[in-house]
């Protein structure tokens, strides 16, 4: 199984996306850094999981990951 995971992220102008991470871990930091707490307060402090079987291909269905827009930091 594979999962994935997902954040709220607050995109400043009344919008908000989600964005999705490969690295749950990665998601998690994010969520629980100070420096983010603005762009990923709606998230309560919490990331949100998804688990596909391993045969699904989740590019292929359309899933486009954060994790590199982020993982310089940490």
């Amino acid at each position: 199984m594979q999962q994935i995971g997902y954040v709220t992220r607050d995109n400043g102008d009344g919008s908000a996306s989600v964005l999705f991470f490969k690295n749950v871990g990665l998601a998690q930091k994010l969520v629980d850094d100070d420096a983010y707490c603005d762009e990923f307060y709606g998230n309560d402090g919490e990331v949100r999981i998804l688990t596909f079987p391993d045969i699904v291909d989740l590019n292929s269905c359309g899933f486009r990951f954060s994790d590199k827009d982020y993982d310089s930091n940490y």
